[in-house]
C-alpha cells in the first residue's frame, strides 16, 4: 500500500485551489461539502466556480496565487489542467510545506482523493492507486445504490444516543446494542415511523440489551482452507469474537477480517488452551488451518462443558463427525 487512507479534520483550515475551470471545479464540489475555508486563485472563472463564490462557499481571487497565500494552510490542489501553472503552484506548496494534489499526476501528488460514497457522516473512500479510476467510479457506483439514503441519518441518531449508551457493560453489551440497531432495527423502525420511531427503538433495544444476561463462553471453530471459501456465518462470527486464536497457516486477509479490538492469539504449538482462553465468557473464533479442527482441542471443550461449534467453509469436504451444517455442542453443568 503506498497510499495510507486517512480521514482528514478541515474544520476551520485552509485548503489552496490553483485554477478556475472545469478541472478545478470538479475538485471544488468535492471540498465545499467539508468545513473546510477554501481560496481559489485563477483566471477566467466558469460559471461553476463563479457560483460557488456568490454563494460564500469558496472565496475567490482573480490572480495567481503568492508564497503567502499558503501560511497555515491544510492542503494544496493544483487543478489548473496546464503543466506550467501547476507546476508553478506546486513549487509554491512545497516552498510552504503544504500537502499537495497536482491533478492527473500521481507522481507529482503527495496525496489523492479517491472515489467516494457520501452518506453524511457515513463516507465510503475508495481507491486504486491511481491504477485503475474507471473501476474505483464502478465500485463507487455499485456502492451507490447498495448503501441507502437514510444510513447517514441513522448515524446521526446513533451519535445523538451514545451517551445514553454508556450505562451499558463495556464490550460485548455495547457491540450486541449497536449491532441490532445498525443491523435491521434502526433502519426498520425509521421506514416506518420516521426520527421518532427511530428514537424509541433505541430506547427500547436499550432496555432489552440491559435486561439480558451475559452470554456464556463460546468458541466457533472455523476452517480456512480458502479465504473465498468463508461463509457469512463464518465472517460475522470472526467480525463478533473477542478472541481470535488462528494457526500459522491462516491466511493475512482472513485475519483482517476480525474485529480491531480483538486479541490475537497464535498458535505456536499443534493446539490451543481454548479453554482458559475462554474463561470469563469470552467469544472466541478459532481459525484453524485446514478443513477439521484438532480432535484435542474439542475434546478439551468437551470435558469442560464449554459452548462451541465447527463452522465448514462452503465446499468443504465433510469430515468424519461433522456435519455440512453447523456441529454445535452444548452442555450444561
Amino acid at each position: 500500500m503506498r497510499h495510507f487512507p486517512i480521514f482528514l479534520d478541515l474544520r476551520a483550515r485552509r485548503v489552496i485551489v490553483g485554477g478556475a475551470g472545469e478541472c478545478a471545479l470538479a475538485k471544488l464540489r468535492l471540498l465545499v461539502k467539508t468545513e473546510a475555508q477554501i481560496v481559489v486563485f485563477g483566471h477566467n472563472a466558469v460559471e461553476g466556480v463563479v457560483a460557488l463564490a456568490g454563494a460564500g462557499q469558496i472565496t475567490l481571487h482573480d490572480r495567481a496565487p503568492l508564497l503567502a497565500d499558503f501560511a497555515q494552510a491544510a492542503l494544496g490542489y493544483a487543478a489548473y489542467d496546464d503543466d506550467e501553472a501547476d507546476a508553478a503552484f506546486a513549487a509554491l506548496a512545497h516552498g510552504a510545506g503544504v500537502l499537495l494534489n497536482v491533478v492527473d499526476n500521481l507522481e507529482a501528488s503527495a496525496f489523492i482523493t479517491p472515489a467516494i460514497v457520501d452518506r453524511d457522516p457515513v463516507v465510503v473512500a475508495i481507491g486504486t492507486e491511481g491504477a485503475a479510476p474507471v473501476l474505483a467510479r464502478q465500485i463507487k457506483a455499485d456502492l451507490e445504490q447498495r448503501l441507502p439514503e437514510t444510513l447517514g441519518r441513522l448515524a446521526r441518531l446513533g451519535q445523538g444516543f451514545r451517551a445514553a449508551a454508556q450505562v451499558l457493560a463495556p464490550g460485548r453489551a455495547r457491540r450486541d446494542f449497536w449491532a441490532r440497531f445498525y443491523g435491521g432495527a434502526g433502519d426498520a423502525a425509521l421506514a416506518a415511523g420516521g426520527t421518532a420511531a427511530a428514537q424509541r427503538q433505541l430506547g427500547t433495544l436499550l432496555r432489552e440489551v440491559a435486561r439480558e444476561a451475559a452470554p456464556a463462553a463460546h468458541v466457533d471453530f472455523i476452517p480456512t482452507s480458502a479465504p473465498d471459501l468463508l461463509t457469512l456465518r463464518a465472517q460475522r462470527k470472526l467480525h463478533g469474537a473477542d478472541i481470535v486464536v488462528h494457526d500459522a497457516g491462516v491466511a493475512p486477509e482472513i485475519l483482517e477480517l476480525a474485529r480491531r479490538e480483538a486479541q490475537l492469539v497464535a498458535v505456536l504449538h499443534d493446539k490451543a488452551d481454548l479453554v482458559a482462553l475462554a474463561a470469563g465468557g469470552a467469544q472466541v473464533a478459532r481459525l484453524v488451518a485446514g478443513d477439521a479442527p484438532h480432535p484435542l482441542e474439542v475434546a478439551r471443550l468437551r470435558n469442560a462443558g464449554l459452548s462451541h461449534s465447527v463452522l465448514p467453509s462452503v465446499g468443504a469436504p465433510t469430515q468424519p463427525g461433522f456435519s455440512a451444517e453447523i456441529h454445535e455442542v452444548r452442555r450444561h453443568g
